[in-house]
């Protein structure tokens, strides 16, 4: 997939338009938003995991290496 002529300049009519401030705003707030959606996943599963933990549920073994979760 190669980049054409129209397609950079459409980005320079864009960037012309808008300017360097709005553009690095936009994507600085496309980071964080990134960012914070993938830190509420990392959180999410955690959480989950924490609960499963505490009632017993994550294939815990006993000492001879039998599932106690079964049991």
């Amino acid at each position: 997939m190669s980049v054409g002529l129209m397609e950079i300049l459409l980005l320079f009519v864009v960037f012309v338009a808008l300017g360097p401030r709005r553009i690095a705003t936009f994507f600085r707030s496309m980071g964080r938003g990134v960012h914070d959606f993938v830190d509420a996943l990392g959180r999410g599963g955690e959480e989950d995991e924490t609960k499963t933990l505490e009632r017993g549920e994550a294939g815990e073994t006993s000492k001879d290496g039998r599932d106690t979760a079964s049991e």
